[in-house]
């Protein structure tokens, strides 16, 4: 697929289980916003967002509308940051959906949730540099301005969330997540793939994270494939360098001119 562009790798040898294609269209792409779309910041709010929303909405148009956003953000804190863009957004990892119309939830919320709150805001306040990132189903504990309180914040979740059934904790770049059971990237994937009659196209994830793995697996296994943006081990057939590398990349492939 990108074999003569610049900045592009494909992963050799492929990863196991990446039995995808990537010479086969039409696609639909699933993108990460936070370290894919824009570089990421040393707080959630931080971050550039200058020229994205044109961007996405010139790449929905070159897709013919197969475009999905999967973010670990909210909808409601994605569509803040991006308030023009009209493309379909999954958020919380996909526990949420948003089309056009009401952020529709996909899976309940423990009661538990609400006591694990009242824990994790309690740790962020006797922590000052642990950032505490509120969401509509469940909420992350960042440790990016303390790189030293990953140990304490990962087993202080742990000992929460571990005899829970219903509430999982995810691992993610600088933070943890603590969210519903059962939801993914990989299940955004396969919900969107069938919501909007794409079972034709060839799904594309692309991500930084740790949290967008479930996608790309989901993605091969319907016969797409995974792009990894940056460093770190991945089960995507391609990598590229930075979120800037992606949109030069993205716009090349697609003819889009900035």
């Amino acid at each position: 697929m990108f074999h003569d562009l610049t900045g592009v790798t494909k992963l050799q040898p492929e990863p196991a289980g990446n039995a995808g294609s990537d010479s086969v269209g039409p696609l639909a792409v699933f993108l990460d916003f936070d370290g894919t779309l824009v570089d990421l910041a040393p707080q959630p709010d931080a971050i550039d967002v200058t020229g994205v929303e044109g961007f996405v909405a010139a790449l929905s148009k070159a897709l013919d509308g197969r475009l999905v956003l999967v973010s670990g953000r909210s909808v409601d804190d994605l569509r803040r940051h991006m308030p023009s863009c009209d493309v379909p957004i999954y958020g919380s990892h996909g526990a949420e959906v948003w089309t056009g119309n009401a952020v529709v939830p996909r899976v309940e919320v423990p009661d538990e949730m609400t006591q694990m709150r009242r824990s994790g805001q309690a740790f962020a306040k006797d922590h000052p540099d642990v950032l505490f990132e509120d969401k509509p189903l469940g909420f992350a504990l960042h440790y990016r301005q303390a790189p030293e309180l990953e140990a304490p914040v990962h087993d202080m979740l742990h000992q929460l969330t571990e005899d829970e059934a219903g509430i999982s904790l995810q691992d993610a770049k600088m933070a943890f997540e603590v969210k519903p059971t059962g939801v993914d990237k990989g299940a955004a994937v396969r919900d969107a793939m069938a919501r909007f009659g794409w079972e034709d196209a060839v799904p594309v994830m692309i991500g930084d994270d740790v949290t967008d793995e479930a996608g790309m697996t989901a993605a091969a296994q319907m016969g797409g494939f995974g792009i990894k943006v940056g460093e770190g081990p991945t089960v995507a057939r391609w990598r590229i360098d930075s979120p800037s590398a992606l949109r030069r990349t993205l716009s090349t492939y697609f003819g889009i001119v900035s």
